[in-house]
């Protein structure tokens, strides 16, 4: 989907560039709908919060 390694992507999110992951049934996903509208624009970006820290 988003055509970079894992690490890449963990880095992303550690950042904030990504949302965090979240526990779904005792697994860590990520939301694919979250994703899909950072990279749409339809949102903003974790870190393009003005609150964001």
């Amino acid at each position: 989907m988003l055509d970079m390694t894992a690490s890449e992507f963990r880095d992303l999110v550690s950042r904030g560039a990504l949302p965090p992951a979240k526990p779904i049934g005792g697994t860590i996903r990520w939301c694919v709908a979250e994703l899909e509208a950072i990279l749409s624009g339809a949102t903003k970006r974790p870190e393009d919060d003005e609150d964001f820290e």
